[in-house]
């Protein structure tokens, strides 16, 4: 039979015939193996020898975690990363709920339930763009000129930004002006802590010289232009999911500012 030329013996003495089910053994190394019809079925591959190639072990998951902490540790020292991550984690659970509130929503009342999603969600995003600050604050701006476009709560929202923008403490501006320029510091006798204004990239303070002359002391924040084309680029890709139509507005502010 088949089975005597590939080193096995038949453990029964019977012929083998059509639908017959036999047991046989190998001769060498003793496996015990089912055959139908006197075929067998294929051996299974040796196991690999010291003599032999051995195929490289999986890497067990506590090094695949590790190697994946490390990449995300070393990523963390980039700011823009920082401020990316920060940018996306914000937008996710208003994106959720969106897309909850749209699933649970009837037919018929999806465009009630879409324009209190507007109203519940408009604020959010507001006060994600007053956190993040820098770029984030200009889009803001631009955006809310494009109400033939953008839902009426959200142009409400960021037109704010117009006349509002949130202020830095005082004191944490007062270390970076004595930090890079101490010069400036050893004229200046007050300074307003309340800023007259503000804006994407800096605030104005009110300000006394020692020699009682009033001045407008206007500081720039550290690395506002750099974040710039950073806060650009995530906005254009969430605005080109939600809104495609304001893209290209997104991209055009990107390039005006950035020059």
């Amino acid at each position: 039979v088949a089975s005597a030329a590939m080193g096995f013996t038949p453990r029964a003495t019977a012929a083998f015939g059509a639908g017959d089910l036999a047991l046989v053994r190998h001769a060498r190394s003793g496996a015990v193996r089912l055959a139908v019809d006197g075929v067998l079925p294929p051996l299974p591959p040796p196991p690999p020898t010291s003599k032999g190639w051995h195929p490289p072990p999986p890497p067990p998951p506590a090094r695949m975690m590790a190697a994946l902490a490390a990449l995300l540790i070393l990523a963390s020292f980039q700011p823009w990363v920082r401020r990316g991550a920060r940018f996306w984690c914000g937008c996710a659970p208003i994106g959720a709920t969106y897309a909850v509130a749209m699933l649970r929503a009837r037919r018929e009342d999806r465009e009630e339930t879409l324009k209190a999603l507007h109203q519940r969600c408009a604020p959010r995003a507001l006060a994600l763009v007053s956190a993040l600050g820098g770029g984030y604050i200009k889009i803001g701006q631009v955006l809310a000129n494009r109400a033939d476009v953008l839902p009426e709560p959200y142009v409400r929202a960021l037109g704010t930004l117009h006349d509002s923008v949130p202020q830095r403490p005082w004191p944490a501006m007062a270390r970076r002006l004595a930090a890079e320029a101490p010069a400036l510091c050893g004229v200046l006798g007050e300074v307003e802590p309340v800023a007259l204004g503000a804006a994407s990239t800096g605030q104005a303070h009110l300000a006394k010289l020692k020699n009682g002359t009033r001045v407008v002391l206007k500081m720039q924040y550290a690395g506002s232009s750099s974040k710039f084309g950073t806060d650009f680029a995530n906005a254009a890709r969430l605005v080109g999911a939600v809104l495609p139509a304001l893209k290209p507005m997104v991209l055009e502010a990107r390039r005006r500012f950035m020059l």
